[in-house]
């Protein structure tokens, strides 16, 4: 037997997005009757969290609302005013990073308009699988058309313009062919030409 009052709630499994704030959106309407609950407004409310893409609200129609949240999947971390930020895929600005309290191995864009060009360098790593060969700590858009890259061992890759995953190969060719020692002494390797390779070293 029910009441059809709004008596319970059940929320999917999150890893970002904090329940209680969504307790608290969804307590303000519990004994309400089930048929007058606000779906529209609550989604919204839950819509405005951190970390929330999208939110999907239903009842049974007896006392019980159900909570469906698909969450942001970062794309990296993004620099700006001393801080760091997670970002979304759209480079929609998802909520603070803080280093005391995330251990997750992000990218670290800075540049104005990294945001909107992340995407298209992230896919053509993960197309190479340029992880296997070097970890990329740092990425900078200069002069908002084309990346330097810092990596792990310290050095610093400028990339060419209009053929990045060219860029990034001849990094790679480059790199099969040294020993450690000559690796470590290098400071930038410009690659900005993809007929030569221009190598600094400290």
């Amino acid at each position: 037997k029910f009441n059809y009052q709004l008596k319970f709630y059940e929320i999917n499994k999150l890893k970002k997005v904090d329940n209680r704030e969504i307790v608290e959106i969804i307590n303000k309407y519990l004994d309400q009757s089930i048929f007058l609950i606000p779906l529209n407004k609550i989604s919204d409310s839950i819509y405005n969290l951190n970390w929330v893409e999208d939110v999907n609200l239903s009842t049974n129609f007896k006392n019980t609302i159900k909570v469906n949240i698909k969450e942001f999947q970062p794309l990296g971390l993004f620099f700006f005013n001393d801080r760091k930020y997670y970002f979304s895929e759209n480079g929609k600005i998802i909520d603070r990073y803080y280093e005391n309290l995330n251990n997750e191995d992000f990218i670290v864009f800075h540049g104005s308009e990294s945001l909107k060009n992340a995407t298209k360098i992230i896919n053509i790593l993960n197309k190479i699988q340029f992880n296997q060969f070097a970890k990329i700590t740092d990425a900078f858009f200069i002069n908002k058309r084309r990346w330097n890259i810092s990596l792990s061992n310290d050095i610093i890759v400028y990339l060419s313009e209009k053929n990045i995953e060219d860029s990034l190969n001849n990094y790679i060719k480059i790199i099969k062919n040294l020993k450690s020692s000559e690796i470590a002494s290098i400071n930038t390797i410009d690659l900005r030409n993809n007929e030569k390779a221009i190598i600094r070293f400290k």
